[in-house]
């Protein structure tokens, strides 16, 4: 489809905002779309903003590293204090949830 096209190509916009209905394939698009990010920036951070650390907790925290292997072969690493994916050449997705913004001090992505 021409919208899913554009959204995983567009690789200029400073952020990416993903909505839908439960079952509509949000986890996976963010996914497949942080790992085009992370391969073609591999010398830099991201950050996965959250609107709650449960969301992370029940979704992205299981499914991002499934996907991402599956799908690329790629294996990350889930870490805590601070929330991160680490990816294997070393950069990290910092995961920052909506409900602390304050917590986007200091993170350099």
């Amino acid at each position: 489809m021409p919208h899913q096209r554009e959204f995983f190509s567009d690789q200029e916009s400073a952020e990416i905002y993903i909505q839908g209905a439960y079952g509509q394939g949000k986890t996976y698009a963010l996914a497949i779309k942080q790992l085009i990010l992370r391969v073609a920036n591999a010398k830099s951070d991201g950050i996965l903003l959250v609107p709650t650390y449960g969301d992370y907790e029940r979704i992205h925290k299981h499914e991002w590293p499934t996907i991402i292997s599956d799908v690329a072969g790629i294996t990350i690493t889930v870490k805590q204090d601070p929330d991160r994916f680490v990816w294997p050449w070393g950069r990290v997705t910092w995961v920052i949830s909506a409900e602390k913004p304050e917590r986007l001090k200091g993170i350099k992505a």
